[in-house]
């Protein structure tokens, strides 16, 4: 986790064309932030909101969260760099349900969830021959611990639904085939699975985690 933020941080300094003083100045040293860089050292929720501020994301885009529009630039980056270095790899792209099933009210987030998943396959295709894997993980309707659904998006889908925001979650789970929920460590189950020595033939490939969305279905 340390080395996945600092390679977060780097990649998108990199792509913005920032040095680590750059990024330090005025809060923090060059030191600092390569230690972080390196993942030596593990960033306080203020370095990363100073850095995320510097570099024009948001501190969950450094942590893994929702995408933001750097976020196919740094994946390509870092597609390249294990390329680089000449001993494979495993990326693995959280996608949506919303990339394969078209959802009323929400058509700019549905688009680059697609577009994501696509993006996957197309490395998948390149990263091959370099022993490269790229796979994608499906998730639908994980409220709990989720900014997302904090915001406005919780009451815009509720509205969608016609149903209030404390039924939300009943309402997600009733329409899945298992009639269940789906938590984040549902989501870090199937991630560590497609990143980890299990799924080393596997390549291209989506894993959704959605309780079972008859519409999502991959054909």
């Amino acid at each position: 986790m340390v080395a996945d933020v600092g390679a977060r941080i780097r990649s998108l300094r990199t792509a913005k064309g920032l040095t680590q003083a750059q990024v330090a100045e005025p809060q923090y040293t060059k030191a600092y932030i390569s230690m972080l860089e390196s993942g030596r050292t593990r960033a306080s929720m203020k370095a990363l909101e100073h850095i995320a501020g510097v570099l024009g994301v948001r501190p969950a885009d450094l942590l893994g969260g929702a995408p933001s529009p750097a976020t196919p630039q740094y994946t390509l980056l870092e597609a390249r760099r294990l390329v680089e270095q000449g001993r494979g790899g495993s990326v693995v792209f959280v996608g949506s349900k919303n990339a394969l099933v078209a959802g009323a009210n929400a058509s700019a987030y549905s688009s680059a969830k697609a577009a994501s998943l696509h993006l996957a396959r197309c490395l998948a295709e390149e990263g091959g021959p370099h022993g490269i894997r790229v796979n994608t993980v499906n998730p639908d309707a994980v409220i709990q611990d989720s900014g997302i659904w904090s915001s406005d998006w919780k009451a815009e889908r509720a509205s969608t639904y016609g149903v209030s925001e404390e039924e939300l979650q009943g309402f997600y789970s009733a329409r899945t085939k298992l009639g269940v929920n789906v938590y984040p460590e549902d989501v870090a189950e199937a991630i560590a699975f497609l990143a980890g020595p299990r799924s080393a033939k596997s390549t291209g490939n989506l894993i959704n985690v959605d309780g079972g969305v008859t519409a999502a279905y991959p054909r």
